[in-house]
């Protein structure tokens, strides 16, 4: 039933689901259903900062922060967050900077 509810929001794919859910119940089912419509929708994102940053990458961000660049300019240069970037930096034993004075 959940699966339904699910599917509900999308009207492409939830008459074909019900379909083959009375198939199920029915034992009709075929192997290969030709009906079956394909899954359309977002494509899944990389997650895992390891894909998206190589290691080169993670030592030029690093090298970027100790040169006095902020975290917050290095997260938008590279499309992380901000804790990614105070992570990385963290795990590196890479310490905060001071506040740089203006005159």
């Amino acid at each position: 039933m959940e699966l339904l509810h699910r599917y509900s929001n999308r009207p492409d794919l939830l008459n074909p689901l019900v379909s083959v859910l009375e198939k199920i119940k029915n034992g009709t089912l075929d192997e290969d259903e030709p009906n079956l419509a394909p899954v359309r929708g977002n494509e899944a994102g990389v997650w895992r900062v390891v894909d998206r940053l190589s290691p080169s990458d993670v030592l030029t961000l690093i090298e970027s922060y100790q040169a006095g660049s902020t975290a917050r300019l290095l997260a938008e240069q590279y499309s992380v967050s901000t804790a990614t970037v105070k992570r990385l930096l963290r795990e590196h034993g890479v310490r905060k900077q001071r506040p740089r004075v203006v005159a």
